[in-house]
């Protein structure tokens, strides 16, 4: 009997470890997460961070799922390394996981760029539902959001925010909204909306750094 090892519950582990239980009926499938939810929605984050969707609405594949396609699912489990010689991989507890066929699945991390006081709390990256979380907690006592960066992602993030009556601030380095997916005359009218709808804009705006009222 095979057994398989996938890191990673996003996409394209879970899509992965559906294929595999197609074609072997009877391999051992197990999926690392460093998360505490199986596989859920990021798209949506935005809602829940609105109030718009609770949590458990996030999950798209509950456990019962995993239970029925005979899949383990590990959740909590972050991988630190492992010995590809001996074909063994090892968590951030010391629990060793042997394989036949390994999968990296782990997907990606939010990029923080190099600016000066991003490691002060209050200042997010969004993500995971852990980044979602935070966000939302933080948010509770803060009624002044800033958002660096003004591609979708930003803008989808700011309205979230807006939604449960923050004020916020949107810093873009580019001149207008969207360069890359709008012409100037569709940025302008889209800074038009945003504006009446209650977000403030500093474009062609480089964030220096952030500071704190500890500075």
């Amino acid at each position: 009997m095979q057994k398989y090892l996938i890191i990673g519950n996003g996409v394209a582990g879970t899509t992965a470890a559906e294929q595999i239980r197609k074609q072997d009926p009877n391999g051992s499938i197990t999926i690392l997460s460093d998360e505490d939810l199986p596989f859920y929605y990021r798209l949506r984050l935005n809602e829940y961070l609105s109030d718009d969707l609770a949590e458990n609405a996030l999950i798209a594949k509950p456990t019962t799922w995993y239970r029925q396609h005979n899949i383990e699912l590990k959740l909590n489990t972050r991988v630190i390394g492992g010995n590809p010689a001996n074909r063994v991989i090892e968590s951030q507890d010391r629990q060793t996981f042997s394989y036949d066929r390994l999968l990296l699945a782990s997907g990606s991390r939010s990029f923080m760029p190099p600016i000066k006081g991003a490691d002060k709390p209050g200042v997010f990256a969004l993500r995971s539902i852990q980044d979602a979380r935070r966000i939302k907690e933080f948010a509770q006592q803060a009624n002044n959001i800033v958002i660096i960066g003004g591609g979708l992602l930003g803008l989808e993030a700011g309205n979230a925010l807006r939604k449960i009556g923050k004020k916020v601030t949107l810093v873009e380095t580019f001149g207008r909204l969207l360069p890359r997916q709008l012409d100037e005359f569709g940025g302008q009218r889209l800074l038009t909306l945003l504006k009446e709808m209650g977000f403030d804009f500093r474009l062609a705006a480089k964030t220096k750094e952030i500071q704190s009222s500890d500075r």
